[in-house]
């Protein structure tokens, strides 16, 4: 499949990459696409930077679905036949709400909610804001509210934390590690803690790093709460990973034409590989134009609609001379880059599509520049190649 296909086909796209390469407005870029075809589409972003709201023209994301007004959008020239929406997580709302499905019991949900040891964890647990990325999904994809739901994922060195993430949390809150942290009550009625007793003051100071300022109790209290809910942590895990699995959901890997950044995008390529996610291609964003041979001559009869006396002198030929290096430096840098996509695609043996964008002389902060890029991730052929 190419781009255009693929977003007509699937109802999951996972944009994933290092941070830095474009990668939050390459998924607004290619939800707007989608909508334009007439699909109902949510762009759910992670980016604290508000970039997506500020591209889609909106002056506010949270946690609750929004949509892009469409008058907005017919501004820009668009004819959108579908609808557009965006969504910036939330990753302590969406992990209290997870909770409140899971308790099934309004005080146990509060007893959890309420909890130092939630707080604690939900701020400090590696892993969150990952698990809530793709729990936020499962639950978005399960209302079956949206065509096209397109994700932004959290920038990170390890590629693809958030596809590990669930069954690490449900790993952390096992049966077997809770039963640990449940007070028993001896016959005078005081609470032993097993914990502390098989394991002594060692593990008690490495658990107060975890847990901070919580007592004992409130460290007891937050276990006995949420055991018997480890259960559905871990059956939701489980369906977390087929929906990323499934034939419905395509990852994509944004990268740039740099080649450290490029060894990134093939190490992204065999993680989702090794996890036996679908892939679907590559976006390489920032790439230097492709000047073609420099004629000093060429130039030089473009300044021939100049006035005369400006056609001329040390000016006009230190002008030329600088042009003529700009141009070296853009053709060298492109000869690179094509060199480094090239290495892309022989190492992972990927016959996919491998969209090319350029670098623009402006920052892409609206629509229009969305629309912009649009026309390299969807254009016919190969747009930039030809366009240089």
């Amino acid at each position: 499949m190419n781009l255009s296909e693929l977003i007509e086909a699937r109802s999951l796209v996972v944009c994933c990459g290092s941070g830095g390469v474009g990668k939050t407005t390459a998924a607004a870029a290619i939800a707007l696409e989608g909508a334009r075809r007439g699909r109902k589409v949510l762009v759910l972003t992670i980016d604290p930077a508000r970039r997506l709201a500020n591209s889609l023209g909106v002056e506010e994301l949270n946690n609750v679905e929004r949509r892009v007004d469409p008058a907005r959008l017919e501004a820009a020239g668009i004819d959108v036949q579908g609808e557009l929406h965006a969504l910036m997580l939330d990753p302590k709302a969406t992990f209290d709400e997870l909770i409140k499905r899971l308790a099934g019991d309004g005080a146990r949900a509060k007893v959890i909610l309420e909890n130092t040891v939630y707080h604690q964890l939900t701020s400090a647990l590696a892993g969150t804001l990952e698990y809530m990325a793709v729990e936020k999904l499962y639950e978005l994809h399960g209302k079956g509210v949206y065509d096209l739901i397109v994700l932004d994922t959290p920038p990170t060195k390890n590629a693809l934390d958030f596809l590990d993430a669930p069954g690490k949390l449900s790993n952390f809150l096992d049966e077997r590690v809770i039963k640990w942290f449940i007070p028993e009550q001896d016959e005078d009625g005081t609470l032993r803690y097993k914990v502390v007793q098989k394991t002594g003051k060692l593990v008690w100071s490495v658990l107060g790093r975890v847990f901070g300022d919580a007592s004992l109790d409130e460290i007891g209290t937050f276990f006995a709460s949420i055991s018997g809910m480890t259960g559905a942590f871990r059956l939701r895990a489980v369906e977390i990973e087929k929906l990323l699995a499934s034939s419905e959901t395509s990852f994509i890997v944004v990268t740039s034409g740099d080649p450290t950044v490029i060894d990134d995008a093939m190490y992204f390529y065999r993680k989702i590989r090794e996890h036996r996610m679908p892939f679907g291609g590559f976006v390489v964003n920032r790439l230097s134009p492709d000047t073609g041979p420099i004629e000093h001559g060429l130039v030089a009869a473009d300044l021939g609609t100049l006035p005369e006396n400006l056609r001329e002198g040390p000016e006009v030929e230190n002008l030329l001379r600088k042009m003529e290096e700009g141009y070296t430096i853009l053709r060298k840098a492109s000869a690179i880059e094509g060199r480094t996509i090239e290495r892309l695609r022989t190492s992972t043996g990927f016959q996919g599509f491998i969209a090319r964008v350029p670098q623009f002389a402006h920052d892409i902060f609206d629509i229009p520049g969305l629309v912009l890029i649009n026309r390299y991730l969807f254009g016919e052929g190969d747009l930039l190649a030809r366009e240089a």
